[in-house]
């Protein structure tokens, strides 16, 4: 952990190691998962030997990711807005896999170091062949990696299609949403609070839209003392992003 440096390099790195050891094609032998990439569950069982809290450490890990999509949703409600036709987006199948890096400090936090939107779902390990010409490499499968990223695909297609069941022994956990971490949709409350101060006032006479503000009202808030603290603000920005509001 005191070694800054070994956190700037990843396996596109580590694999190009001369101390770089492949995983073994028996690692779900027992005693056999003990190369330089291994199981989630073969760092459990070290850690549990050495008299740690795994529970612990599993509940900081789900924590950080709870809040990690909770921060991304909105985001990636609008990537799923705009690739969906309006048409089928309450039927829409689809599904989007995430790669969250956590970094375990010596204190056991659990830390996000990185979101990949596009991970890696290679299966195999391509590495530069020693003395040979003009960077040539070569390919070999990886059953370590055909095991989890087969079963990581394969279990995000039973999710969507609804084909896991109680009765089905996936090694998914749902997260969200969870009550605990209502307080932490900040965004989604403000989206919808914005959302209802910017609908424009239809009639007068209709009680549904008593309270709303209009146009005309919404532009008037580039006097407010907070939107100089942000750059300049002019009514006609102001009413620009009104008129493009969802």
């Amino acid at each position: 952990m005191k070694n800054m440096f070994m956190h700037l390099t990843n396996f596109t790195l580590n694999k190009q190691s001369e101390n770089y050891k492949a995983p073994e094609t028996d690692f779900l032998e027992e005693g056999q998962d003990q190369g330089s990439k291994r199981l989630l569950s073969s760092l459990w069982k070290t850690l549990e030997e050495e008299g740690h809290d795994i529970q612990e450490i599993k509940d900081k890990i789900k924590d950080t990711v709870r809040k990690a999509i909770i921060t991304m949703e909105p985001y990636l409600t609008h990537y799923y807005k705009t690739h969906v036709s309006t048409a089928n987006y309450k039927g829409a199948k689809v599904f989007h896999i995430l790669g969250l890096d956590i970094l375990i400090d010596k204190k056991f936090n659990a830390w996000l170091m990185e979101v990949n939107s596009n991970p890696s779902l290679n299966i195999f390990l391509e590495r530069e062949i020693p003395g040979a010409l003009d960077g040539q490499t070569e390919k070999v499968l990886q059953e370590l990696d055909k095991h989890v990223k087969a079963k990581v695909v394969t279990e995000a297609i039973r999710i969507v299609t609804g084909e896991c069941n109680d009765e089905y022994a996936g090694s998914f956990e749902q997260l969200l949403p969870d009550p605990s971490m209502d307080n932490y949709y900040i965004w989604n409350k403000a989206q919808h609070l914005y959302e209802m101060m910017t609908q424009t006032q239809q009639t007068k006479k209709d009680p549904e839209m008593r309270g709303k503000i209009s146009m005309f009202q919404f532009a008037r808030l580039y006097k407010v003392p907070e939107f100089g603290k942000l750059g300049s603000y002019f009514k006609a920005d102001l009413e620009i992003v009104f008129k493009q509001l969802l």
